[in-house]
Formats: C-alpha cells, structure tokens, sequence
C-alpha cells in the first residue's frame, strides 16, 4: 500500500492551493469540526472523485482519474452578495484551466471551474464553486 494514497496526494493538493488565496478566511476541510461564526465569512471543500477508469488491459497500465472539487463561500445573510461573489471570482481564479497542481510528484490539471446557484439558509448565503480536474496515475 502506497505511504500516502493518491486520494490523499489530491487533496492535499487542492486544500494547499486554497490555503493561498490573498486573505483566506477560515477554510472547513473534510471529516474536521469546525463551528462557524455567525457573521464571518468562512470556507467549505469536499473532493468527489468519479470512477477511476484503467487506460489498459492487465496491471500495469496506466490508471485515469477524475472528479470534482468543490469549496462553498458561505457569507452572513442579509448583507448582499458582493462578500460571496469577490470570494468565489477569487478561488476560480486560484484554480485556472489548464493550471497543474503537484504533490508529491503527484499531478493533477485542471479542466475548468464555474460558480453554480447560491442558496440562503437562515443565517448564511451559500456559492458553490466547482474544479473539474483530472490525472493520469502513471505520472
């Protein structure tokens, strides 16, 4: 078993790419407790990888992987979105197409990135934003 597994090497990657941005506000990564404050802005990612797909027959060929990573802006409600919106112009272009991400000689590119639908709850103004990316295995 590899001492550190692809996924690991991803999203690593990904979270150290984030932790860059000009004034990070805090970011909640996954499996890790974090309680919000109520009036500050504050990051959410996730990575959701797709199937790995096997670029040929027998084991030694090269594995295919993709997926997306998303980080959700969640802003104070009531306070409009322009805090939300700058945030996520910044994160896409933390993560622009064709851009390389490298961990542990590692490689991931990354196709594109769009902002979907914002969504309120009672106290917070949700964006997603989300990276499609992709890797060779064997790189």
């Amino acid at each position: 078993m590899p001492e550190v597994s692809v996924w690991n090497k991803i999203m690593r990657g990904f979270e150290s790419r984030l932790a860059t941005l000009p004034s990070v506000p805090p970011i909640q990564s996954p499996n890790v407790s974090y309680s919000p404050v109520k009036g500050t802005l504050y990051l959410r990612s996730s990575l959701l990888p797709a199937q790995t797909v096997s670029g040929a027959i027998g084991t030694n060929g090269t594995d295919f992987y993709q997926g997306v990573y998303q980080v959700d802006v969640f802003a104070p409600r009531g306070e409009g979105s322009k805090e939300a919106i700058d945030m996520a112009d910044d994160i896409i272009e933390l993560f622009v197409k064709g851009s390389v991400i490298t961990t542990d000689l590692f490689r991931v590119r990354i196709e594109n990135g769009w902002i979907e639908s914002a969504s309120e709850t009672p106290d917070w103004y949700q964006i997603p934003i989300t990276i499609g990316w992709f890797s060779s295995g064997n790189n």
